[in-house]
């Protein structure tokens, strides 16, 4: 329900863009056709660049000319005359998906938080042009989670120093996604003192019994993970194809 607003948010400018964009482009196809009295002028020749550089238009004088100023007043009129203006519209159709997906993703994948993977949420946020409102609490969660792993690391070779040799990275990733999907109750014990007898007897008793769970379990996590991370690789395609293509356009006109 939390998401509900984005999603209707969402469909009303999908909507609103798609049909403005059906409307001009048949507008252009109607005119290009009786200009030039044919039937060969469609959709694909007017949102697929360099489509006015083929042959077969060329047969047709100025059609190459006509095509592209259509072309440039379909852009501008929908989406603006600027690239600010253009990414500031595709945003509300495209980014709720991509938002949705990365909060998903950031739920469960410790290591798109902390930045081992060499790029992070933040930075993708960042990329998008999100508000630094939106994007302030994931950068607290983000140092949030990297102060985690380096806390959870002296327990771990304190009671499974196995977990950190070589050959047990699927075991170890297991155990920090488990460790961060419920960090909300684990985290006053991870970060709590492991010289300290009763932190100890707590870690024990409440860590790693998850922990444990996390290796045996270790290939339904990789499972759920690489789901996660391709699902939120396409989110973000999905919305770069949307601006390139719309760049492509543009500098065609």
């Amino acid at each position: 329900m939390r998401d509900l607003p984005g999603k209707l948010h969402q469909r009303l400018w999908f909507f609103l863009i798609t049909r403005a964009v059906g409307v001009q482009v048949g507008e252009a196809i109607v005119w290009l056709n009786r200009q030039y009295q044919t039937d060969y002028f469609n959709a694909q020749t007017i949102l697929w660049p360099g489509e006015d550089r083929q042959p077969w238009v060329a047969q047709f004088r100025r059609a190459g000319e006509d095509l592209r100023k259509k072309r440039h007043e379909l852009v501008n009129r929908i989406f603006g005359a600027t690239d600010d203006s253009a990414r500031g519209i595709l945003r509300r159709m495209l980014l709720p998906s991509f938002w949705r997906a990365a909060k998903l993703r950031a739920r469960y994948d410790p290591e798109y938080l902390d930045g081992s993977l060499g790029f992070d949420l933040t930075s993708d946020l960042e990329q998008l042009g999100l508000p630094d409102r939106r994007i302030e609490p994931f950068r607290t969660l983000a140092g949030d989670v990297a102060a985690e792993k380096q806390a959870l690391l002296p327990w771990l070779r304190r009671f499974r120093p196995e977990l950190l040799t070589e050959g047990e990275g699927e075991a170890l990733r297991a155990v920090r996604i488990a460790v961060h999907v419920g960090r909300e109750r684990l985290r006053p014990m991870i970060c709590g003192d492991e010289h300290d007898p009763a932190a100890q007897e707590r870690f024990s008793a409440n860590v790693l019994p998850v922990i444990d769970q996390a290796v045996r379990a270790r290939s339904q996590y990789s499972g759920r993970l690489v789901a996660l991370r391709v699902h939120h690789e396409l989110a973000r395609l999905h919305c770069e194809e949307y601006w390139d293509l719309l760049a492509a356009l543009r500098s065609s006109t």
